[in-house]
């Protein structure tokens, strides 16, 4: 099959767009890299809030001792949807 042919194939199925009802609702990953270990901590989460947030926080803390000082960056908190709700 020819690239053009490809190309043609996909555009003629029926697209799906990103608006559509998600009548489970989505899912949250929060994760957190130990470059120390060179492992990945990952949690999936229904709702992603303050809570969630601050309990996945405390699974990290419990991970090691705690004289030891940890680094947190909020990566992919996003600026347009902060944890919590916005109030003016």
């Amino acid at each position: 099959m020819t690239w053009r042919r490809a190309q043609m194939v996909l555009l003629s199925a029926p697209r799906r767009r990103a608006t559509y009802t998600r009548p489970h609702g989505g899912r949250h990953l929060f994760a957190a890299y130990d470059p120390a270990r060179h492992r990945l901590y990952g949690h999936i989460k229904p709702k992603k809030n303050r809570t969630r947030f601050q309990e996945f926080c405390r699974y990290q803390r419990s991970l090691c001792p705690a004289e030891i000082r940890i680094a947190m960056h909020p990566a992919a908190t996003g600026a347009r949807r902060p944890f919590g709700r916005v109030r003016s």
